[in-house]
């Protein structure tokens, strides 16, 4: 088991080891090696909300923002004291739960965000508790839509998805409990 006390508005929180990774909240420590991992292309391509170039100051500035939202919940992944990617959940303008999630480029295919998926459903208790929990993925991001049938999600409809002001195909994905 892993323990942790995060920033004021989180609470303490046991979040349970599955295999090799386990997941903490995002703090500002984190952000020279989100703007690494991020700053990649191929993983700023794949994600709506991260641009390209992804600098320092855009790492500090998701954080901020996101400690500021206590609606916003996002954890960085981590293995052997290494930040590989972050998973998250939020209530959408729909009431329902949504996550996301992205992993560091050299860390692809490795199973690290099918098992960081897996432990945030199992761990998080809106998520345990919600009836509906939804993804968003582009279209062509069969790695990603992999990621989430191996997590019990179902493809629904057809969405757009809004990046760098442009509209993207998309995919509307749901794990109904």
């Amino acid at each position: 088991m892993v323990f942790w006390t995060a920033m004021d508005h989180y609470l303490s929180k046991e979040i349970e080891d599955v295999g090799r990774l386990y997941l903490r909240p995002i703090a500002l420590k984190d952000a020279p090696r989100i703007a690494e991992l991020a700053g990649h292309p191929e993983v700023a391509s794949w994600t709506s909300n991260i641009p390209h170039p992804y600098q320092l100051g855009d790492a500090k500035s998701w954080i901020k923002k996101t400690h500021a939202d206590p609606l916003r919940q996002p954890f960085a992944i981590i293995t052997e004291g290494k930040l590989l990617g972050c998973v998250s959940y939020w209530e959408n303008n729909d009431g329902n739960m949504e996550i996301g999630y992205w992993v560091g480029r050299p860390y692809w295919g490795a199973g690290i965000a099918s098992q960081a998926l897996k432990q945030l459903l199992k761990s998080e208790p809106e998520l345990s508790a919600s009836p509906l929990v939804i993804a968003r993925v582009m279209k062509g991001n069969m790695a990603s839509q992999r990621v989430l049938i191996k997590n019990g999600f179902r493809s629904e409809k057809p969405c757009s998805i809004t990046k760098a002001g442009k509209e993207i195909d998309g995919l509307v994905f749901h794990l109904r409990k």
